[in-house]
């Protein structure tokens, strides 16, 4: 509400457009968040977080192809960045979404040795695990999340704790289940 309402007072404001983007992204709005972090991007191009906006709202929706160029972008313009990882982790649904599993393992591998303790990453490892067939390692992969994650009993509980309406919902749970994840109906 008060990013809408800061974009409305003033429209060249790349900050507002950016918050306003976040809040339709992780409602799972991609149209108008891509309008926003578009918007964003073109009121501020050397904004590395407007950048990695706009390239997850093309990720999110499957346009992998195009968005690597706005994500390269947004880690050229700060690769010193604190929370580089972060922004690296988007190469990983990047590399899921076009099947590419060695490339998104060895990439959520470099953000788990810098970020060891996130339990979203480590789910994202266990899924790409399964694709892998890995076998008992990703079935251990997966153990060690699902104890982070005691709710996860459906696929439905995962669609609410990811990014809804992403394309990679069904990718990354299907990841789960070739893990050895038995969701409950």
């Amino acid at each position: 509400e008060n990013a809408k309402k800061a974009s409305e007072l003033d429209p060249q404001n790349p900050i507002a457009a950016l918050m306003t983007s976040t809040y339709y992204f992780f409602k799972g709005h991609f149209i108008h968040a891509r309008r926003y972090a578009e918007k964003a991007v073109e009121l501020n191009p050397s904004s590395p977080d407007a950048q990695m906006r706009l390239a997850g709202t093309m990720i999110h929706t499957g346009d992998f192809v195009n968005s690597i160029e706005v994500l390269d972008k947004s880690i050229e313009l700060n690769p010193l960045d604190p929370k580089l990882m972060d922004r690296k982790v988007n190469y990983f649904f990047i590399y899921i979404g076009q099947k590419d599993y060695q490339k998104a393992y060895e990439i959520i591998e470099e953000v788990l040795e810098e970020i060891p303790n996130s339990g979203s990453y480590k789910g994202f490892k266990a899924s790409v695990m399964g694709y892998l067939n890995k076998g008992n390692e990703a079935k251990k992969a997966l153990d060690e999340y699902l104890k982070l994650r005691p709710n996860l009993k459906t696929r439905d509980d995962f669609k609410k704790i990811f990014v809804p309406n992403s394309y990679l919902g069904d990718i990354l749970i299907e990841g789960f289940i070739k893990a050895g994840w038995e969701p409950e109906n």
